[in-house]
C-alpha cells in the first residue's frame, strides 16, 4: 500500500478517533451538569416534595444540556479514490453525503448549506445543484432532491473565497429531530507541487440560525 493510501485512512481513523472522543467529552458533561443540579436542590432553603425537586433537576438539566449542545448535527460520509498514482493522474476523486440532524425541538426555517474548500481553485465542489434561481421567494417545492446556490453572485463567492453557499428546493423547513442530507456530492482535488494540505469544511445555517454550526467532521487530505 502506497504512502498516500496510508495518509488517506489514518486520516479518516483519526477522525473517528476525534468523534469517539467527542462523544465521551459530551458524556462526561452529562455527568457534570447531573451533579451539579443535585447540588443545587440540596442547596434549596425550603423542603420540597420528591416529585417537585425531580421536576426542577429534569428542568435545569435540559436548560444545561441546551446550553452546550448545539442543535444541529452534520457530518460527511464519503470515499476517496486515486486512479493510478496521484502523480499520474493529478487528481483525487472524493464521493459521498452530507448529513445534517436536528437533535432538538426548534424548527430552522430555510436551512443553508456552506461549504469552505482549500486551496482555493484547486478543490472543485459537484453534486445535485441547479444553477437556476428561483423567481420568487414562493416557490414550488420540487418533489426531487435539488439543490441551488443561494447567493446570485455565486461564482464570485466561489472564486473569491472558496465558499459554496446551496439551499434546498425540495424542502424549507428542518423539523424537530429530522434529518436530511445533501447527497451523492463529487469533489474533484487537483494535486498541485505547491501545495500538500486539501481541506473541505461544512456549516450549518437557517434563517432562524444565522451563527452557523460546523460539522463534526471534515475532509482533510494530505498529497
Amino acid at each position: 500500500m502506497s504512502n498516500k493510501y496510508q495518509k488517506i485512512i489514518k486520516n479518516k481513523d483519526d477522525k473517528i478517533t476525534q468523534l469517539n472522543q467527542k462523544v465521551l467529552h459530551y458524556r462526561s458533561e452529562l455527568e457534570k451538569y447531573k451533579r451539579q443540579i443535585i447540588n443545587l436542590a440540596k442547596q434549596g432553603k425550603q423542603l420540597e416534595p420528591e416529585e417537585t425537586l425531580e421536576e426542577k433537576r429534569e428542568d435545569l438539566f435540559k436548560e444545561e444540556f441546551e446550553k452546550n449542545v448545539l442543535p444541529v448535527q452534520s457530518y460527511f460520509s464519503y470515499s476517496s479514490f486515486f486512479e493510478g498514482s496521484v502523480e499520474e493522474e493529478n487528481r483525487v476523486d472524493i464521493f459521498g453525503n452530507f448529513v445534517f440532524q436536528n437533535i432538538s425541538d426548534q424548527v430552522f426555517i430555510e436551512p443553508v448549506i456552506c461549504f469552505r474548500v482549500k486551496p482555493i481553485g484547486k478543490v472543485n465542489f459537484g453534486g445535485k445543484i441547479s444553477a437556476k434561481q428561483p423567481l420568487t421567494d414562493d416557490y414550488l417545492i420540487e418533489e426531487n432532491e435539488e439543490w441551488t446556490y443561494s447567493q446570485k453572485n455565486w461564482r464570485e463567492t466561489v472564486n473569491g473565497k472558496g465558499e459554496h453557499w446551496i439551499k434546498p428546493l425540495h424542502f424549507q423547513e428542518l423539523k424537530p429531530f429530522e434529518t436530511r442530507k445533501f447527497s451523492n456530492f463529487n469533489i474533484s482535488v487537483e494535486h498541485s507541487p505547491e501545495y500538500s494540505h486539501y481541506l473541505i469544511e461544512g456549516f450549518f445555517y437557517a434563517r432562524n440560525y444565522k451563527k452557523g454550526i460546523p460539522a463534526v467532521n471534515s475532509i482533510s487530505l494530505y498529497l
